[in-house]
């Protein structure tokens, strides 16, 4: 059994603190929402890890041969910042 419709608000999801990433991301959560019931996180150049973006979500797609990679931004209990790999 699956779902007819799906009601998604991209407003509540906030992935940069900049209004133009902010106004893209929420296009592209919304299209994606819309288009598969999901969506895609994606970007260019990763930032330093840092209590700024603690909590961020990293998409680097692999070349050829390469596997993608998953990474959130989280602080360790020694209070240092790293990427973590998700997968």
């Amino acid at each position: 059994m699956g779902y007819s419709s799906v009601s998604f608000d991209p407003s509540l999801v906030a992935l940069n603190s900049d209004a133009a990433s902010s106004a893209l991301a929420e296009a592209n959560i919304a299209s994606a929402a819309a288009a598969s019931c999901g969506y895609k996180i994606s970007a260019g150049a990763r930032p330093s890890a840092t209590s700024a973006v603690r909590g961020k979500v990293w998409y680097s797609p692999g070349s050829a041969g390469v596997k993608d990679k998953v990474e959130v931004c989280c602080k360790d209990a020694a209070n240092s910042y790293a990427w973590r790999i998700i997968y």
